[in-house]
């Protein structure tokens, strides 16, 4: 356990360009108001730029310069700003990596910072293959399991205007890779091969393939809704309101989503991607074969939404599951990695 009166060896500056409605901006959030509440002398920059490329970095560059002397951690939350580091070397460096770079990033990264954390499994496993000369830390996100629990499902969907009787999934779509085209085809076999009268919640913004998809399979505009930047005090009700989460990404490191979802109860069918395998370690009936055909997913959800018993019990196991990821812990040994690089 640290020890808190180690911390005032800590100053530091959190740099993060993440979306604000994003997993990497819950992240930000989440990390700097428990690193507050532990009294770190720590400061937010939340640097926006179109892209990550240096002639947009130079205002960040700036301020870090002026601020050479007084701080003595950076931490980069997204890889983006971390391309300054080379240029900012009386500082103390960590880069959090949602993603794997290419390999000349990486490499220009080993040189330039003190740390690297990772918030997937599955990246820790990739970068022991890359031999690094600098030390990575597995640290998994967490949940605000306060904020995200279970509400009475009629309750919740009369706050988000769902009506009775619609069986209603729940996915994301802020990268391709999540495939919410392919949870709308199941939708559509639902519809079409069971006669349900299903409904997909999707958490962000159309794309122009998931578009394109409603649009070719003929969707009524009410079976589709697209719900994009809403508060935390009501993305509660959004999950509570579904019946179940359908998540087919090909990659994602730690998808905040998922976990988000077990803590209000709601039964998941997910591919096997980044920490899923761990938050489903004893409920592997639940992951799908990401190969698996349209047909064959749909025909594993309609027999997952005919077995009552079975979601009530997944409802209560993802729950007590999720009650193992905390903003809090995610903190503490975040500011472990500042201890161990301060001391080095």
């Amino acid at each position: 356990m640290l020890q808190t009166n180690n911390y005032n060896m800590v100053r530091l500056i959190l740099v993060s360009s993440a979306p604000l409605y994003s997993g990497r901006g819950t992240y930000t959030i989440n990390l700097f108001r428990e690193l507050k509440k532990m009294n770190l002398n720590v400061k937010l920059i939340w640097h926006q730029t179109p892209k990550p490329l240096l002639k947009h970095l130079r205002p960040l560059l700036s301020l870090l310069q002026s601020l050479s002397g007084k701080t003595y951690v950076v931490h980069f939350l997204t890889e983006g700003p971390s391309l300054i580091a080379s240029l900012i070397p009386h500082f103390k460096k960590v880069v959090t990596l949602h993603n794997i770079p290419n390999r000349l990033h990486l490499k220009i990264l080993d040189e330039f910072v003190d740390a690297f954390i990772v918030v997937g499994f599955n990246e820790l496993q990739i970068l022991k293959y890359e031999k690094l000369s600098k030390r990575v830390y597995y640290i998994p996100l967490g949940v605000l399991t306060d904020t995200f629990k279970p509400i009475h499902k009629g309750y919740a969907r009369s706050v988000v205007g769902i009506k009775p009787g619609v069986i209603v999934l729940f996915t994301t779509d802020d990268d391709p890779r999540v495939r919410a085209d392919k949870v709308i085809e199941v939708v559509y076999c639902l519809r079409k091969k069971y006669g349900l009268n299903a409904k997909l919640l999707i958490l962000g913004r159309p794309s122009e393939n998931t578009q394109k998809k409603i649009h070719d399979l003929g969707l009524e505009e009410s079976a589709v809704k697209f719900v994009s930047g809403i508060p935390l005090s009501q993305l509660v009700y959004l999950y509570n309101s579904a019946d179940l989460m359908l998540y087919l990404s090909t990659y994602d490191s730690f998808p905040l989503s998922v976990i988000e979802a077990a803590a209000c109860g709601l039964p998941i069918l997910s591919t096997p991607i980044g920490t899923v395998p761990l938050i489903m370690e004893n409920m592997k009936e639940l992951l799908i074969d990401e190969n698996l055909e349209t047909e064959e997913i749909c025909d594993r959800v309609y027999t997952l939404l005919q077995d009552r018993d079975s979601l009530e019990k997944y409802a209560k196991l993802l729950r007590k599951e999720s009650l193992k990821y905390s903003w809090k812990m995610t903190a503490l040994k975040t500011i472990q990695v500042y201890l161990d690089i301060l001391r080095s």
